[in-house]
C-alpha cells in the first residue's frame, strides 16, 4: 500500500512539473497608469500579467 501512495505522489509531482504557471501565486497591483495588473513571482522571475496574459518577465538572467 505504501508503495502505491509513493507512485502516486511522484506521479502528481510530474505532472505539476511539467504545468508552467503550478504554484504560481497572483498579487493585484496597478501600473503607472491605474490599470489594474497581477504580480507573480515564480522560478523565471516576476511576471507581469494582465488579465491573464503575460506581458513582460523581469529575471536577472535577461
Amino acid at each position: 500500500l505504501l508503495r502505491k501512495q509513493i507512485k502516486s505522489d511522484f506521479q502528481v509531482l510530474e505532472i505539476a512539473r511539467k504545468l508552467e504557471m503550478y504554484g504560481v501565486r497572483f498579487h493585484p497591483a496597478a501600473d503607472r497608469e491605474g490599470t489594474k495588473i497581477n504580480l507573480a513571482v515564480a522560478h523565471m522571475g516576476l511576471q507581469v500579467f494582465q488579465v491573464n496574459e503575460q506581458l513582460y518577465c523581469l529575471s536577472e538572467y535577461n
